[in-house]
């Protein structure tokens, strides 16, 4: 049974697919993929590494109980990220989801600054945005509205949140085990394919690993969405989802390719710029990057930029 708080033009999609019994192909990035899995408390460690995040059972992650007794759920970036729309699924079907509560987390002016200091407390505080919301059986999803008592600076219209904290209060019932937490900016994605070149002199010798941020790369079969790759020639077909957006976007895609021999030799490109300008040169690395089919309409011309900028 769906169950659902307000319309809007950006949930229309979502609701009637869940009416009608189907779901379109999600073409969105899920942030979370990039983030860390981990428990939220009131006071949240200042940072958190891979030894934090929780461990994924078989039917998924178990919320953590606070000393209040309320069970919560988070993810941590490293770099903050631009959210318009989260999401919590279930492994069963839960009742009483109109408790379930989104919470983001706002540091205080420096209170990242010595974030690497053990067993240092974060300075901040968990804000309750106003959102709307929909849920199915065993998921419930928000999306972020304007008009947050919290929203200063003349961005009371805003309907996203930065940040580098989410959390998800469950309430003192204990629930199923949590089989996925999603998170999504604002921005439109697009797919395309680029090709990867290396010179004969280039420092980046096959196998090349390639990882990707905030974006996916598809496999050739079936399009699975992978956020890692071999290079094992000198040129590569990569087909990318990407954020074709601003420039100076948190949810900004990235590349990162890194000699598998050659351990801290690196180059990084940014397929939103490669495709407004339709190739790049990353000269210390000997590396170019086209975006087959060329630049996009009214970008600029090609470019070569200095080393991995």
């Amino acid at each position: 049974m769906l169950q659902f708080k307000g319309w809007s033009a950006t949930t229309a999609a979502s609701l009637l697919a869940a009416c009608s019994g189907w779901a379109a192909p999600d073409k969105r990035v899920d942030l979370v993929e990039f983030g860390r899995v981990v428990a939220m408390p009131d006071e949240p460690k200042a940072v958190t590494t891979a030894a934090d995040e929780l461990v994924r059972g078989t039917n998924g992650w178990d919320a953590v109980r606070g000393d209040d007794g309320v069970y919560t759920i988070g993810v941590e970036w490293d770099e903050p990220r631009e959210l318009a729309e989260v999401n919590i699924e279930f492994r069963h079907a839960i009742a009483d989801r109109e408790q379930i509560k989104v919470q983001y987390w706002k540091d205080e002016p420096g209170g990242t600054e010595g974030a690497g200091t053990t067993g240092r407390k974060a300075k901040g505080r968990w804000l309750t945005p106003k959102t709307e919301w929909w849920a199915g059986d065993r998921d419930v999803s928000f999306s972020f509205l304007p008009g947050d008592h919290e929203a200063t600076g003349g961005q009371a219209d805003k309907t996203t949140r930065r940040t580098r904290r989410l959390r998800f209060i469950c309430g003192k019932t204990h629930l199923p085990p949590v089989r996925y937490l999603r998170a999504y900016g604002p921005e439109p994605f697009a797919t395309d394919t680029f090709d990867v070149r290396l010179d004969a002199n280039s420092p980046l010798s096959p196998p090349v690993t390639v990882q990707i941020v905030n974006g996916y790369i598809l496999s050739v079969v079936g399009n699975a969405q992978m956020t890692s790759a071999v290079m094992r020639d000198r040129e590569m077909a990569l087909q990318i989802r990407y954020l074709r957006g601003e420039a100076d976007s948190p949810n900004r895609t990235r590349v990162i390719l890194e000699s598998m021999d050659e351990a801290g030799v690196q180059a990084v490109f940014y397929p939103a710029e490669v495709a407004r300008r339709g190739q790049v040169r990353l000269t210390e690395r000997r590396l170019v990057v086209e975006r087959r089919g060329g630049k996009l309409p009214s970008a600029g011309a090609a470019t070569t930029v200095p080393a991995d900028n």
